[in-house]
């Protein structure tokens, strides 16, 4: 995506909303071997652009669930997919972890004010 920026093809430089739909896409490709790698292939290139891309905002609860998505629906169920999605999940959670727990964990005064049970 960001080549393709680079090069004039598209007018916006991508952002994370971009970088985490097109690994979403990956996550629930045609159930086909060959379908499955190529979008493995995709989604693990993106992730990396994205991890890279410093206008991307690495500010999303989306950058730790789709790539988790996308491996668990493209790999085997082995030791090698418990890998990679804890290696996602160390990676995302040491740079946006704040972040995660501001937006999940509800404040004194929302809890009273009934916005988050």
């Amino acid at each position: 995506m960001k080549q393709m920026h680079n090069n004039g093809q598209v007018e916006s430089s991508p952002n994370s909303y971009c970088y985490t739909n097109v690994i979403n896409s990956c996550a629930y490709c045609i159930q086909e071997e060959e379908e499955k790698k190529l979008s493995l292939a995709i989604a693990v290139q993106t992730y990396k652009e994205m991890l890279k891309d410093e206008n991307a905002e690495q500010k999303s609860h989306h950058l730790f669930d789709f790539p988790e998505t996308a491996l668990r629906n493209l790999l085997p169920n082995d030791d090698k997919r418990t890998a990679a999605v804890h290696e996602v999940f160390k990676t995302q959670s040491t740079q946006n972890w704040s972040y995660f727990l501001s937006t999940t964990v509800p404040t004194e005064d929302e809890k009273q004010l009934g916005q988050c049970s």
